[in-house]
């Protein structure tokens, strides 16, 4: 009995003849084909590297225009269910400041020197980046206290300047960080 070790390319062939032919064109192959073919292989390899990558960087694209949630967004600032439970209902404080923050959209930015610094900090009405801006507009008013039992729906009280004054601070100091960062 032979063990496996014994074993030749004649002894495999004779037992499994179909294997002949691929011996033939084995023995074919020459050292510059393998070079070849490791050339074509290192050029696949580079070619699904670059589409792995086009693919990741559409996926996070993707992923950002994925549409934010306002309410989740907000409900998201704070860990109390008092908080979360005022967030997330329907015609809430958060869609009374959202609604006097789209009025002031376009005063944000259009008597200011810096219009574009300030349109790619804001973003267009109803992206991403203006419901970021919102957000923080009412984590700004959270953090100063001023929505505690507060629903912003009532402009005769002063709510809209409330929310205006709120806007330009936010934005001011998102404009200062931008700044400084290309400084």
């Amino acid at each position: 009995m032979s063990s496996c070790c014994d074993l030749t390319t004649e002894t495999v062939l004779s037992q499994y003849p179909e294997c002949s032919n691929f011996r033939a064109q084995s023995a074919l192959i020459s050292h510059s084909d393998c070079n070849e073919l490791r050339t074509k292989l290192t050029d696949l390899q580079t070619e699904v590297n670059e589409i792995k990558k086009k693919l990741e960087e559409s996926s996070q694209k993707a992923l950002k225009e994925i549409p934010l949630d306002i309410h989740t967004e907000v409900a998201a600032l704070d860990e109390s269910k008092k908080w979360k439970k005022r967030a997330l209902e329907k015609y809430s404080f958060v869609d009374n400041i959202c609604d006097l923050l789209d009025e002031l959209y376009y005063y944000l930015y259009e008597d200011q020197d810096n219009k574009k610094e300030i349109r790619a900090i804001i973003g267009k009405k109803g992206t991403n980046k203006w419901i970021r801006f919102q957000v923080s507009v009412i984590k700004y008013l959270k953090d100063e206290g001023s929505i505690e039992d507060e629903d912003y729906d009532d402009t005769a009280n002063g709510c809209d300047e409330i929310v205006q004054d709120a806007a330009f601070d936010v934005l001011n100091k998102m404009l200062s960080t931008t700044t400084n960062k290309s400084a």
